[in-house]
Formats: structure tokens, sequence, C-alpha cells
């Protein structure tokens, strides 16, 4: 638990893309009409219409192999016969990161946002 900690929080701060930059970006496109947003991020992932409003979904997934590490080895001698035990050690990781960013439209105006995800970072 301890290295996925260590990953997880090693991936946010790469290249320092971070969820306030990200709020930030969202909350700069407030105003914008509907096809700049489509121009710019392109066909969404999904379509939703509840009174009047539509809501813009788009995904976006990130898969990345951590590297493992090898055990440390150590050999221990009992007369004539060697021991040798492995400590530590961790086989390689897929870590999977995501974003959910929903878009609310409105007489085709960008009039709110929300997001969910482990990879809602922006420069």
């Amino acid at each position: 638990m301890k290295r996925l900690t260590f990953v997880l929080a090693g991936l946010v701060l790469a290249g320092c893309a971070t969820e306030a930059k990200y709020q930030y970006m969202l909350n700069a496109m407030q105003g914008a009409d509907e096809l700049s947003l489509i121009r710019r991020w392109g066909p969404p992932d999904q379509v939703y219409e509840s009174q009047r409003h539509r809501f813009l979904v788009y995904r976006h997934n990130q898969s990345t192999l951590m590297p493992g590490a090898e055990p440390v080895y150590q050999t221990t001698l009992s007369g004539n016969t060697a021991y040798t035990r492995g400590f530590g050690g961790y086989p390689p990781t897929i870590v999977t990161l995501f974003c959910v960013t929903t878009f609310e439209i409105a007489d085709g105006k960008i009039v709110g946002s929300s997001y969910r995800g482990s990879n809602c970072t922006a420069n």
C-alpha cells in the first residue's frame, strides 16, 4: 500500500500538473459555446439531456507500468551448506488513472462543469 501511495503521488506531481489548475481551466471555459468545446475536446463520450440542458461527458483513462524491484538476497553458511534467502522486492504493477469530466450546456453555452477521478489535472 505504501508503494502504491508513493507511485500515485509521483504521477500526480509529474510535470507540475495539479487538480487546482484543472479546476481553473474548467472555470475559464464558462460561457464558451458548445461548438468551441467540441473543437477543443473532440466529440463527447456521452450526451445526456434534461430540462433543456445538455450534459457532455468526457472520459480519459491512462495506464502506466510501474517497474518492480528485485529482492535483496542474503546467504548464510551452516557447516558445508549455504542457504540463500530473498527479502523484499515486488513485481511490476499496472496503475490505471482516470478522469470523467461533465460539461453542462444551456442555450448553447457552457454553464457548469464537474469532474471526478484520480487523474483530473492540468499544467
